[in-house]
């Protein structure tokens, strides 16, 4: 039974994201020297420009260009979790890098060069993390990499309570306690994201057989979704269930809905309960996907994250 976020040939996006952001760190090595003289330029005059193209430097300094790079990828690769659901595939070949979105969009750039495709790529990052702040300006503003940072120490202090999350799933007692009351988004995410395909099927289409038969639900602000019908709908496809799990998540947390959410939190409350943790099988798969992720994922963030914290240490 395959599980919800690694299959058995495939590696998952955010895992390559991860590995290609400690790759281009790894390239920005220079700059950890504070004597290196872009160091030098980036703590002296960045900070106060309102974007990176009025220094000559950054045009023609590939390290320049890495620092920018290192910075949107590592925004991205925490962005609604450690799976970054919007991203559907990452292609890393030569220089060449391509992010594919779930919205069927592709964004080809190069490493170390700032130039239209990564403007386009700049633009996609920022809709999605920032909501749109960013996107529509051009050039390379100094505001970002303010933001950047700030986000990053924001997903420094997460990481502690994901890896609790994972920890908790592996052990029955506590996944228990766990899940006996609402239980806040990155938990909840993490908690998905640590079940096998199947099972995320059965929870939805419990959930859409209990929910009112027109239960209508407005998706990222364009279109308005029969979720009980939706849910009902048994799929293998990575992209619709992940379009699920955001629907989902959105009743559990719909407190201007308190029925439709007092729905969705009990029917997640007695499923863990009576799929997950009465049946071994099947919670093996769990605490198994539950480990990967904990390895994977979480535990080389840390020290990615450090890195990156301390490169953009001139604009927090």
């Amino acid at each position: 039974m395959e599980a919800f976020s690694l299959s058995k040939n495939t590696v998952p996006p955010a895992l390559l994201l991860l590995q290609l952001l400690a790759e281009v760190l790894t390239r920005c090595e220079a700059l950890f020297t504070p004597s290196h003289p872009l160091n030098q330029r980036i703590k002296t005059e960045w900070r106060h420009l309102d974007t990176l193209e009025s220094d000559p430097l950054f045009i023609t300094d590939p390290l320049a260009a890495y620092l920018v790079q290192a910075s949107l990828l590592g925004v991205l690769s925490m962005h609604n979790g450690v799976l970054v659901p919007d991203l559907k595939g990452l292609s890393h070949r030569g220089e060449k890098v391509t992010l594919y979105w779930q919205n069927g969009i592709s964004t080809t750039w190069t490493l170390g060069v700032i130039d239209a495709g990564f403007y386009e790529a700049k633009r996609d990052i920022c809709k999605k993390v920032f909501a749109n702040q960013f996107r529509a300006k051009a050039g390379i503003e100094t505001g970002l990499l303010i933001h950047s940072a700030q986000r990053i120490r924001g997903y420094v202090g997460l990481l502690p309570a994901v890896e609790s999350c994972l920890k908790a799933v592996q052990a029955p007692a506590t996944l228990q306690i766990l899940v006996s009351r609402p239980v806040a988004k990155e938990q909840l995410f993490v908690l998905m994201s640590c079940l096998p395909v199947d099972q995320l099927n059965l929870l939805f289409m419990t959930l859409g057989n209990s929910l009112p038969d027109e239960t209508p639900l407005k998706v990222k602000q364009r279109q308005t979704l029969n979720v009980s019908s939706i849910f009902r709908q048994p799929s293998q496809d990575a992209a619709f269930l992940i379009e699920k799990i955001m629907c989902y998540m959105d009743l559990y947390y719909a407190v201007d809905w308190p029925i439709l959410q007092h729905i969705t939190q009990s029917v997640t409350q007695r499923f863990i309960k009576e799929e997950i943790l009465a049946k071994p099988a099947i919670y093996a798969q769990v605490c198994d996907q539950a480990g990967s992720i904990l390895a994977m994922q979480v535990t080389p963030r840390y020290q990615i994250y450090q890195l990156l914290e301390r490169l953009l240490g001139s604009f927090s």
